[in-house]
């Protein structure tokens, strides 16, 4: 007999208000036991028990796994996802649990947020916890969005455009936003109309960092805090207090040596200087989003373990193995012929889908006569978790015994022709020399990073991902 039912026999002789009296919060643990209570609740629409309900659940939070509450948090949300945002509102805006579950709702709808969305931000103020940190910092940590405002921002009211600031800075110390160039551009637009001191003040510093002002920065660093950095060629001695002082006051300033873009040019995709040693072992500067000669460069100061690091140069040829988004491929140490044989025997579509579930790429490909690319991602991470890079795959399967250039030349010059950073070829046969040599050939001459993906490899990220074997 199933959980389900099984409660249903148990349960099914009380009223939900008995229900809601007599459940003990530990009991709640249960999914299934959430699932029936909650069913219950909205079929007979009983709000003073779903707040009962609500307030026993943020007692048992503390004590969750992180596994536990994301199951918690995906039942309820998958739930309350469809429901208008005015009920939804009515209905969590007075519990701890329900905040929490408010904000992760239309963190879901909405994983971009721009000026035509900006009201779900608002909405914010008229929840009941949104300054508690614990209700904050229960909020699963895989609900990410980005952030793009333009101008229009200034046809809020300067009361708005204060409280959505407070909301994305909030948002962005808890993880919750992805950093980017683009968010650091929607933030100065934001502290552009907004009529705050403060913020005004982190409009300048923003500005000053864009266009290089390095010594109004330090200037202003001066008069707002202890620190004293008279020329900047000292300004490594104060590296770790400047950056941990614009934290303080909630500047969106990051720096993770992850992002750091390293090929031909090193590029500081970071908002906060970039220190480093050149050639002559001198330190410099890189600011926010520029770039400098890989061959300039000879360390890198990582911030968070203090020390500096020797970047390694990219070739454009980019082995699987060494890609973040199959890094689990590394832990298969054998295949055997039965396993190569179930994936030689699969078609493109089923080599497709497998990828993309593999890389949550859920978009739908278009296999018509103007197809480009079997598979387009914007998910890819390429070296580290946060280099995420554009990636096309085209896909040869089990009907392709051999590659050969006439099999795959049309649609790699189209896929060139496309934003992808990175494209691969992907074939469980064999893949012809000439096809192997154009296919190198074309993707250098487009400054574009490719990666070959044989039988073998193909059988390894399956196995390692749980696709199919």
């Amino acid at each position: 007999m199933k959980e389900i039912d099984k409660l249903h026999l148990e349960y099914d002789q009380y009223t939900i208000e008995e229900l809601c009296d007599i459940m003990d919060e530990f009991e709640l643990t249960n999914i299934d036991l959430n699932k029936y209570i909650l069913n219950r609740i909205l079929k007979e629409n009983d709000k003073d028990c779903l707040f009962k309900l609500f307030n026993k659940i943020e007692h048992i939070l503390i004590y969750l796994s992180d596994d536990k509450m994301k199951e918690l948090f995906n039942l309820y949300t998958s739930i309350f996802t469809n429901v208008p945002i005015n009920f939804l509102l009515s209905i969590l805006r007075d519990t701890i649990f329900g905040n929490s579950l408010f904000i992760s709702i239309i963190l879901i709808n909405n994983p971009v947020y721009t000026y035509n969305n900006i009201e779900d931000l608002l909405y914010l103020n008229q929840l009941k916890y949104i300054d508690d940190d614990f209700m904050l910092n229960i909020i699963p940590d895989d609900y990410q969005i980005d952030i793009s405002f333009d101008d229009r921002i200034n046809d809020l009211k300067k009361e708005e455009i204060k409280n959505v600031i407070s909301y994305i800075e909030t948002f962005f110390y808890i993880d919750i936003i992805r950093p980017s160039k683009s968010f650091i551009e929607a933030m100065k637009i934001l502290y552009k109309y907004s009529d705050d001191a403060i913020h005004k003040v982190k409009y300048d510093i923003i500005d000053a960092f864009d266009k290089g002002n390095n010594s109004i920065i330090m200037g202003m660093i001066s008069r707002l805090s202890t620190i004293k950095i008279r020329e900047l060629e000292n300004l490594d001695k104060e590296y770790k207090n400047i950056f941990y002082f614009l934290r303080s006051i909630k500047l969106p300033v990051y720096y993770d040596y992850g992002n750091i873009i390293i090929e031909k040019q090193i590029t500081n995709n970071n908002f906060y200087y970039m220190l480093y040693k050149n050639k002559y072992d001198e330190v410099k500067i890189l600011n926010p989003f520029n770039q400098v000669n890989f061959d300039e460069v000879r360390e890198i100061f990582d911030l968070k373990s203090g020390t500096y690091i020797t970047p390694y140069s990219t070739d454009r040829e980019i082995s699987v193995s060494k890609i973040h988004s199959f890094q689990k491929m590394n832990n298969i140490t054998s295949i055997t012929d039965d396993e190569l044989t179930s994936i030689k025997n699969l078609d493109e579509n089923n080599i497709e889908l497998r990828l993309q579930k593999i890389l949550s790429e859920y978009s739908i490909t278009d296999h018509g006569p103007t197809e480009k690319i079997d598979i387009w991602t914007s998910r890819l991470s390429l070296f580290h978790e946060r280099d995420i890079r554009v990636g096309g795959f085209l896909i040869k399967g089990k009907s392709y015994k051999t590659v050969y250039l006439k099999d795959i030349a049309v649609n790699l010059l189209k896929a060139l022709d496309t934003n992808i950073d990175i494209l691969f070829l992907v074939y469980s046969g064999n893949l012809d020399d000439g096809a192997r040599d154009q296919f190198i050939t074309h993707c250098k001459k487009n400054n574009k990073l490719y990666s070959l993906i044989n039988l073998s490899d193909l059988t390894k990220i399956f196995k390692a991902y749980n696709a199919g074997l």
